[in-house]
């Protein structure tokens, strides 16, 4: 009787262990219906990947996919095995949602689905029995190392705005960290400004483009504007992300630019500074080469 008494608790232990913990075998997954509607012409079930990480020794997948039901009536469900070591099957199947007043049509089913687990993984992916897609740890793209230029112009002004370089931000400034002002140059502007800084992105894979507003005679409203840079299908590394950039613009009148990032104002460059603290006559100076400069000094000396 002791014994038979011993064996039932330590069943109902297992029980109770599996039931906290969840789901066996380190992994767990859930799955939510986002949207029905009839059938589109040229529909087709589909999966797509939406984030990946692997924070503290756990991989973590989310994913967007498309199902067929037999009325829009329908919600997804899933079910989740592990097949081999590393090698999961993820089932999605569709229940009525026990609607007796659903439309007359063939349906399909969205939902958005989750898979994390403690190894590296391939996910196969089955709809109603078929299988669709395997997912796996993406081709990460760790951002932008090619310059990247954008280019816009007013009346009576204009601009190009370079994306240098994104990476992960590990520290260091952000803002306009360097400028300069100078007569002509860059596309016959009788006045210029050349500056450059690193804005914070919400990751790597952002380029920039800028929005200018002239506020005010001879003042100019630079914003900086962070746009996502992914192909469709791309999926970038999950970290904060830091982009460098360079850019000038020209008028044809004096001015002093406010430069923004997104909306935020983080540095005023004004007319009469040429970038190291150093009043410039004329506000604006010439750029003269370097070997006319030092044959200059040399003719003061005689």
């Amino acid at each position: 009787m002791r014994r038979k008494i011993i064996t039932i608790g330590a069943v109902f232990l297992m029980v109770l262990a599996v039931a906290v913990a969840g789901e066996p075998n380190g992994f767990s997954g859930s799955i939510d219906t986002t949207g029905t509607d009839c059938q589109r012409e040229g529909f087709e079930e589909t999966v797509e990947i939406t984030s990946f990480s692997d924070e503290d020794n756990t991989y973590r997948i989310t994913f967007n996919g498309s199902i067929s039901s037999s009325d829009p009536c329908h919600t997804a469900e899933k079910e989740i095995n592990k097949l081999e070591e590393g090698v999961y099957e993820y089932t999605v199947s569709t229940v009525s949602d026990g609607n007796d007043m659903c439309m007359q049509c063939v349906g399909e089913v969205n939902y958005t689905g989750e898979f994390e687990t403690d190894e590296e993984f391939e996910l196969r992916i089955v709809h109603n029995g078929e299988h669709v897609e395997t997912l796996s740890r993406p081709e990460e793209d760790e951002g932008k190392e090619e310059i990247q230029e954008f280019v816009d112009s007013g009346e009576n002004w204009e601009t190009n705005l370079r994306t240098i370089e994104s990476s992960c931000h590990s520290g260091g400034d952000i803002g306009v960290t360097d400028h300069d002002t100078f007569l002509g140059g860059t596309d016959e502007r009788a006045y210029n400004i050349e500056f450059s800084g690193f804005i914070e992105t919400p990751n790597p894979c952002y380029i920039v483009e800028s929005e200018v507003t002239r506020t005010d005679e001879g003042v100019y409203e630079y914003n900086i504007v962070p746009v996502q840079d992914l192909d469709e299908g791309e999926v970038c590394v999950e970290c904060v992300g830091l982009l460098e950039y360079s850019g000038n613009f020209g008028s044809d009148e004096e001015f002093e630019l406010r430069v923004m990032h997104d909306g935020e104002h983080v540095e005023t460059i004004p007319a009469d500074n040429n970038g190291n603290g150093e009043e410039v006559p004329g506000r604006f100076y010439e750029r003269i080469p370097v070997i006319n400069r030092v044959f200059s000094w040399f003719s003061g000396l005689f």
